[in-house]
């Protein structure tokens, strides 16, 4: 018998949105051009750990966007597929040992 699929929950919007989203928009990052610097540090950093996928992610009110990304060929996904907006609710680091 196969064990039943992992339950899927959005992540909750944490207290300090409007805060947070404020302070992403005055960066004026989102939706712009790919960086080589950017594109140093996640190809740097799939090499070093060995990690097939590495991103330089930010989640916007609605979707999580990356600025970089080594291992992907899409830009964005939807905000609640995304890791990083469960990250943002918690007060610790959040490891995902295997996102298969």
């Amino acid at each position: 018998m196969e064990p039943p699929p992992p339950i899927y929950r959005p992540a909750p919007i944490p207290a300090f949105e409007p805060e947070r989203l404020q302070d992403l928009y005055q960066l004026k990052i989102l939706d712009t051009a790919a960086e080589e610097r950017f594109d140093r540090y996640t190809s740097l950093t799939a090499d070093l750990f060995e990690v097939p996928i590495v991103l330089v992610s930010l989640v916007d009110k609605d979707r999580q966007w990356f600025k970089s990304a080594c291992g992907l060929s899409f830009r964005e996904t939807t905000r609640d597929l995304a890791f990083c907006a469960h990250a943002l609710c918690e007060p610790e680091m959040l490891v995902v040992p295997n996102a298969e």
